[in-house]
């Protein structure tokens, strides 16, 4: 019998976020551990238990190793350097451009073998990434990129500077070859709900007028779309008007005043003032979005301290899984439900035509659903577009998209993370401690993937689909320094200097 789960040398914040997200069945290994107890080993430190490592070691059994441990349990040699972005290729090409912003250790080759030469190289059974993950994924800096589209002419925001959530499908890719190397399923929970993907449209009301939302809500209703809504209180007759009386949607919190300080005490008073408004009108408001999509430790502070349950901030992270920010000495209560970045005004200001909107949405749609993640769009009503809306909405329903709100996927995640696999294989069938038929896993094989209840079940009785992947297109000239991007960054600054 083989116990399908994977040890860790040491629990970082970096490997927790990212295999909570990858959704994988993991542990810290103690001195007490028994190698029985995995099927595979990830060494991000040294271990405390060295003669674990020897052991596990000796019976060749795999590793994922980080490449500056790697060099040091077998006192060799590595390079070190400095890379801004990768452009990815051959099996991982479909992942396009992905930033990192950090030092990679590259092993001599004397010693091992390049898997991929980018970063990715081979000893026996041992796999070893030339970057730390923890520098990556805990990093907090944020820079303005452009973004993909069929055209000269790109969009850009300003976004987390590290491309975490393809840090994180590069990861979950490696760890998926080494399970189908070594001929075992790789076993992970599902990114939504009752097998089927979902929708959220994300509203930033930002100043709206009274005729833009009732207009929004109008295309909303008219699609039977449930928005999430994120109310800046600058209007109480807005709020008492418009907002509070929409039943069928969920209402969240933006701001009072649109910014976000780097003090904590301004941050506290905005937020509270904000929320005095709301609960004036009778509205409680479990979500927050933040101004310009901004995020600090501070604000992270202040949105712990009102407990708020999920916020969204695409400095932070975008187009990837939720996840609990680490904040420097713990992990914050708040969980942060990413979103794909680019707005409607973002794609007006690079002059795309309404055919090009329309194209620009249904790629990141289909690239969302091929990649198994969550479709999260958002809007501001002053930008109208509410055809063009009209027509995203009923593509994701012939997508067979479920649409549900960021509160609900909040709720979702949560019990998703506490939801236990503890799984082990033996003759080909799949056996679970507390079997839930009610909750689904995603089941990867080299035959392919598949959906399945969390029962016991032989892997001969399934049907696994072949697995799909979008064409890469992203170009290393998206990295290139534009005029257009210190134009935009001005734009921005002034903006910010007006509120």
């Amino acid at each position: 019998m083989t116990k399908l789960k994977i040890g860790i040398s040491e629990e970082s914040p970096g490997w927790k976020i990212i295999l909570q997200q990858i959704g994988v069945d993991f542990s810290e290994i103690s001195l007490q551990s028994k190698i029985d107890e995995y099927n595979l080993l990830i060494v991000n430190e040294l271990p405390e238990n060295e003669r674990f490592l020897n052991d596990w070691l000796a019976q060749n059994r795999p590793v994922l190793w980080e490449a500056k441990s790697f060099a040091r349990w077998f006192g060799i040699p590595a390079k070190k350097k400095k890379i801004k972005f990768l452009q990815m290729n051959k099996s991982f090409s479909d992942l396009g451009i992905i930033d990192f912003n950090k030092n990679f250790y590259y092993p001599s080759t004397k010693f091992v073998f390049p898997v991929n030469e980018q970063f990715l190289f081979r000893k026996a059974n041992s796999l070893i990434i030339s970057f730390s993950l923890d520098d990556v994924i805990i990093d907090h800096a944020s820079r303005r990129k452009r973004f993909f589209a069929e055209r000269k002419e790109l969009p850009s925001e300003i976004v987390a500077r590290n491309s975490k959530g393809k840090i994180r499908r590069l990861i979950e890719r490696i760890i998926q070859i080494i399970h189908i190397e070594n001929d075992l399923p790789f076993i992970q929970k599902t990114n939504y709900p009752n097998r089927k993907n979902v929708f959220i449209f994300r509203i930033d009301t930002d100043f709206s007028s009274e005729h833009n939302a009732r207009e929004l809500q109008k295309i909303c209703q008219k699609n039977s779309i449930r928005a999430s809504w994120f109310i800046d209180t600058n209007s109480v007759r807005m709020i008492t008007e418009i907002y509070s009386k929409m039943s069928d949607q969920e209402i969240g919190f933006h701001c009072d005043r649109h910014l976000v300080f780097p003090d904590y005490q301004r941050n506290y008073e905005n937020i509270q003032q904000g929320l005095e408004k709301l609960h004036d009108a009778g509205i409680d408001a479990s979500g927050f979005v933040s101004p310009f999509g901004d995020w600090n430790f501070q604000l992270a502070k202040v949105l712990g301290k009102f407990q708020f349950h999920y916020s969204s901030e695409f400095t932070l992270a975008h187009d990837d899984l939720p996840f609990f920010p680490y904040l420097k000495d713990h992990f914050s209560e708040v969980l942060q439900i990413p979103i794909h970045p680019i707005s409607v005004g973002r794609l007006r200001r690079s002059h795309f035509s309404q055919k090009e909107k329309m194209h620009y949405y249904q790629r990141v749609i289909l690239e969302k659903i091929a990649s198994k993640e969550p479709v999260i769009l958002y809007h501001h009503p002053n930008q109208q577009q509410f055809e063009l809306w009209s027509e995203i909405f009923r593509f994701t329903k012939k997508m067979g998209l479920q649409n549900i709100t960021m509160q609900e996927f909040n709720d979702w995640w949560r019990k998703r993370q506490d939801q236990d696999i503890q799984c082990s294989l033996e003759n080909e069938e799949l056996h679970f401690i507390t079997p839930e038929p009610d909750n689904f896993l995603q089941i990867t094989t080299k035959k392919g993937w598949t959906i399945i209840p969390k029962i016991d079940v032989s892997l001969a009785q399934i049907n696994f689909q072949e697995r799909q992947r979008t064409k890469g297109k992203e170009k290393a000239s998206m990295r290139k320094w534009n005029w257009r991007d210190l134009l935009y960054d001005i734009v921005s600054k002034r903006a910010r200097k007006r509120l």
